[in-house]
């Protein structure tokens, strides 16, 4: 019974994150065709680009990326179902967070050859919502 309840909230959250993420991917698009649109001066600003590498843009290999994209999230799924006793529900929840970023970043690299990152702010490096997803789930996780 447990892991039937792992595993629902583990789809329910990825299809949740799956969905914004993706909705606002194709916003992002639709708004900011060839130019970014600034939302705070010189701080935040929408502005899509196709990262083919994983964070800060490193290793621009997509097959390459897809391949450990997919073996981080089956590992990180089968230590949720191995471990589950020695986990809390935050901390399940952490990793579902985690899981439905890769996820969605993932369908980005196999379906549009890269994934899609529209959120600028100042000189930060430019993400999505499902990176926020995945930081947020690990920051979480490692508290």
């Amino acid at each position: 019974m447990e892991n039937k309840i792992i595993l629902k909230r583990t789809i329910i959250i990825g299809i949740i994150v799956l969905l914004i993420d993706q909705v606002l991917k194709i916003i992002a698009i639709n708004l900011c065709s060839n130019n970014s649109i600034e939302i705070i001066k010189n701080v935040f600003y929408i502005d899509v680009t196709k990262n083919i590498g994983v964070a800060f843009s490193l290793n621009k290999n997509n097959l390459k990326n897809i391949i450990i994209t997919s073996f981080i999230i089956v590992f990180i799924i089968r230590f949720l179902f191995t471990q589950k006793k020695f986990l809390n529900d935050i901390t399940l929840i952490c990793l579902d967070m985690v899981i439905a970023g890769g996820i969605s970043n993932l369908v980005d690299r196999i379906f549009r050859g890269g994934v899609v990152d529209f959120i600028k702010i100042a000189d930060f490096p430019i993400f999505n919502f499902a990176d926020i997803m995945v930081v947020i789930g690990w920051i979480l996780f490692a508290i």
